[in-house]
């Protein structure tokens, strides 16, 4: 997990093909990344403002895109809860989804936050194009996506247990109601 943070080679790839949505809700910080991907390929880019319109671009899209790139900060919907959404499988997204989080936030809380939701890629703003193309390459990468797949199903089956209804056992019911035993 460490190498979502510190990828110390950059890895060329041809971006042209992707599919990629960018979630980011200050507009300069938005058309400037816009720009950097295009610069470098990339044709078929859908941004949003905030995790609920990227949810609405998600469900009206005819693909699935094939990499997000999501700012943490942004009102209605944060980075964090577009993030469990996708990965929930709530979205109508492909779950495992590459995500690249692009953020200026690296504080430790934050960081280990990143790491516990899922993502597959981190990047600090301000960013280069050289590096924000090797972080959707390090996102998309087969290999890596393979050696992620048990880690997101653990993710999967731990966020399920948690959001598990909670009833009594068979044959018991709460002692206010006077039930049986």
């Amino acid at each position: 997990m460490r190498d979502l943070l510190f990828l110390a080679e950059v890895v060329p790839m041809d971006i042209a093909s992707l599919l990629i949505l960018l979630v980011e809700d200050e507009a300069y910080t938005r058309r400037l990344v816009e720009r950097i991907l295009r610069d470098q390929g990339a044709r078929r880019i859908f941004a949003a403002a905030n995790g609920a319109e990227a949810l609405d671009l998600i469900k009206a899209s005819a693909s699935p895109f094939d990499v997000v790139i999501c700012d943490l900060r942004m009102p209605v919907m944060d980075g964090f809860a577009f993030v469990d959404a996708v990965r929930g499988g709530d979205s109508g997204a492909d779950p495992a989804t590459p995500i690249l989080i692009l953020t200026s936030m690296m504080d430790a809380a934050t960081v280990e936050k990143v790491l516990g939701i899922g993502v597959d890629a981190y990047a600090l703003k301000p960013i280069s194009a050289d590096m924000l193309v090797s972080r959707i390459a390090s996102a998309v990468d087969p290999e890596r996506r393979a050696r992620m797949a048990p880690i997101r199903r653990e993710q999967a089956s731990r966020r399920s247990r948690l959001e598990a209804p909670t009833s009594p056992p068979a044959g018991r019911e709460n002692a206010a109601g006077g039930g049986r035993d």
